[in-house]
């Protein structure tokens, strides 16, 4: 309003003027609206240099500083995190070498037992195979045997 004011400064005699035109309702109306409306635009440009201060911060101000601050802190706490979990995942890859580790250990032992169980069948087939061997010399002399006692029992028997 004292744009308006400054606009229309009042002459000596012209304050009847400015009161029969503030009577007319009409233009009371448009003066009324008009004022609220240069109201409504000034809170408006106060907000939005408002945000704008806001947003344009240098590292020096206030703000800046806040932000930087609170960038900083942000940045270690994401390497601790990074941190955290590299060595969540060699934890975990650990544990997965002693599993393995173990199962590998279980194995070898279980080779072992059959490496023996192995030694074990084979010195076993071994003596089979000498007793089988020493069998079949039995029934080779046996049959031989047999075979002379054929004969002499068909020698004596024609003679």
């Amino acid at each position: 309003s004292s744009g308006i004011n400054a606009e229309w400064p009042l002459r000596p005699g012209s304050t009847s003027n400015l009161k029969n035109t503030l009577l007319d309702p009409c233009v009371n109306l448009l003066f009324q609206k008009m004022q609220s409306e240069i109201k409504d635009l000034h809170s408006k440009l106060e907000k939005a240099e408002e945000e704008l201060n806001a947003w344009s911060f240098t590292a020096d101000s206030v703000t800046g500083k806040k932000l930087m601050g609170k960038c900083r802190m942000l940045i270690d706490e994401n390497e601790e995190l990074g941190r955290q979990l590299s060595q969540g995942r060699v934890a975990q890859l650990q544990a997965e070498l002693a599993l393995q580790k173990s199962a590998n250990e279980e194995m070898q032992k279980n080779v072992d037992e059959m490496a023996g169980f192995v030694v074990m069948l084979d010195e076993e087939v071994e003596g089979m195979q000498a007793t089988i061997l020493h069998l079949q010399q039995q029934l080779k002399s046996t049959q031989e045997k047999r075979k002379k006692y054929r004969l002499r029992l068909c020698v004596d028997t024609t003679a």
